[in-house]
């Protein structure tokens, strides 16, 4: 019987002995997602737009999408997963925020590609 080597297909980086995700795993799981959404838009966009108008906005949204994976892998610190510094800097209703918009960012694109 053929054996399938799981650690060819899971990253080991960003996950600990638990099994859960960090913060570096995690932002770049979400910057993936929504990379593969603007593949499927962005000829349409830049339709619309214009190219000058087109590459301003993508240089903006890149611009603002680093300093926000910036301030991210900054606040973090130490902290495995960015859950743990939700709670540690804004409390349970800070984690329940984080997480709405955490299920948010991921809902948009999976709305999109169907």
């Amino acid at each position: 019987m053929l054996e399938i080597n799981e650690s060819a297909f899971v990253p080991a980086y960003g996950v600990d002995e638990k099994g859960k995700h960090g913060s570096f795993m995690t932002i770049f799981s979400t910057w993936n997602c929504m990379a593969g959404t603007a593949l499927s838009v962005l000829p349409w966009a830049f339709e619309q737009s214009g190219i000058l108008l087109g590459i301003l906005l993508c240089g903006l949204a890149f611009m603002l999408s680093f300093y926000t994976c910036l301030l991210v892998m900054k606040t973090a610190g130490n902290d495995i997963d960015y859950t743990d510094t939700l709670r540690k800097q804004f409390g349970k209703a800070g984690y329940i925020v984080g997480m709405v918009c955490f299920i948010v960012n991921f809902s948009v694109p999976i709305i999109l590609f169907f």
